[in-house]
């Protein structure tokens, strides 16, 4: 009985002085391998912090939780950051197939679609309550009455505001309420990375933390590099 206690006294006092948990050798501070002003802090409560340097030069600032199953490490923002975006527009002299506008948004130079996830009218910064809006994947369709600006159910609007996943909010007026097609093509500015859309996998031979792609999906590789096991951000 002795030996066997011994035995386990032994293998405990190991795990206390050598044993280390997952989760504390990832906790600590890392920098991205392509951006190496960029940082990222695990803190052993379950949450993070993370600094980057935008294209504009300014300080971009994500933090939220983070948690490790099956090996994958996610995380969760209590928020969404965008990216902020250039625009050039084109107009379609067409008819839009009756007595509205219609919106259509795509990325850049490429035939790839900004998906669109509300919309609303305003008139004075007042939203207004309506059914006459319609828009699926990266179109808009605004159901026109008399002229522009107004609606198919007679109410008067002088803005639409269009919502989407990864940029800030699109602002159209006057004289984008025409009747007319239109086509904005989306050219991002800032790099503002959120890190809640990837799970990332602590690679055995190099040691660093790397987003996990998707299959279908276009690439994105983020990799970031243990620099600290320490827990206060340089910031």
């Amino acid at each position: 009985m002795r030996v066997f206690l011994s035995v386990a006294c032994f293998v405990t006092l190991l795990c206390w002085t050598g044993c280390t948990s997952p989760l504390r050798r990832l906790t600590g501070m890392y920098v991205d391998r392509s951006a190496p002003r960029d940082t990222l802090v695990l803190f052993p409560d379950s949450t993070y912090e993370y600094q980057e340097r935008l294209l504009t030069d300014k300080a971009g600032f994500t933090w939220g939780s983070w948690k490790l199953d099956n090996k994958r490490i996610t995380f969760h923002a209590p928020f969404r950051p965008h990216n902020g975006f250039g625009m050039r527009v084109s107009r379609d002299s067409s008819p839009a197939g009756g007595p509205y506008p219609r919106y259509r948004l795509l990325l850049g130079d490429t035939p790839d679609p900004v998906e669109i996830e509300d919309v609303q009218v305003f008139d004075h910064n007042r939203v207004v309550q309506t059914n006459k809006v319609q828009f699926s994947g990266n179109e808009v369709q605004v159901s026109g009455g008399a002229g522009p600006g107004i609606l198919a159910d007679g109410k008067v609007y002088d803005s639409v505001v269009i919502f989407t996943h990864d940029f800030t909010n699109l602002l159209l007026n006057r004289p984008y309420l025409d009747p007319v097609r239109y086509t904005f093509r989306i050219y991002p500015v800032e790099r503002f990375y959120a890190l809640d859309r990837y799970a990332f996998i602590r690679n055995k031979k190099t040691g660093l933390l790397e987003n996990v792609v998707d299959p279908g999906s276009k690439p994105v590789y983020m990799r970031f590099k243990k620099i600290s096991d320490t827990y206060r951000t340089t910031w």
